[in-house]
């Protein structure tokens, strides 16, 4: 099974995992995007594609989600990628150490945010993705 995580269902991002997902499951391949959701929402089928979405917990605009950190180690036997696409986000983290720990493929794919003229200079955003790069990534 190939798992999508977004940290939420809507943009431009979201629209990539979709469409890659779409053609993978096209090419036979069983495939799932998991989301985040602050309310709770029933899984839909889209183009015959399962879409999942997991309760969080949000502080400081920080998710978090125990139900979807469950459902991995539930599925674990039947995972074989989990492709995330949350760029400065935590759920990257959480994604890491299930993979770590239970040693399946992951792929992180930035999207575009890790372009270099993001980074320049003091603006709040600069300055937020310096801090998680230095408390997150670097481990």
């Amino acid at each position: 099974m190939i798992i999508h995580v977004v940290y939420e269902f809507r943009g431009g991002v979201q629209k990539v995992a979709f469409e890659l997902a779409v053609a993978q499951s096209r090419l036979g391949h069983n495939v799932e995007i998991w989301s985040l959701s602050n309310e709770t929402i029933d899984d839909v089928l889209v183009e015959g594609l399962r879409i999942r979405y997991f309760d969080c917990l949000s502080v400081f605009g920080v998710k978090y989600s125990k139900v979807l950190a469950k459902k991995l180690l539930a599925k674990r036997d039947s995972i074989d990628v989990i492709h995330s696409h949350n760029t400065f986000h935590p759920l990257n983290y959480q994604i890491y150490l299930f993979s770590k720990k239970n040693q399946k493929k992951v792929a992180y794919h930035p999207h575009g945010a890790l372009d270099p003229n993001l980074f320049k200079g003091y603006s709040f955003d600069s300055i937020k993705k310096k801090l998680y790069i230095f408390l997150f990534e670097r481990r």
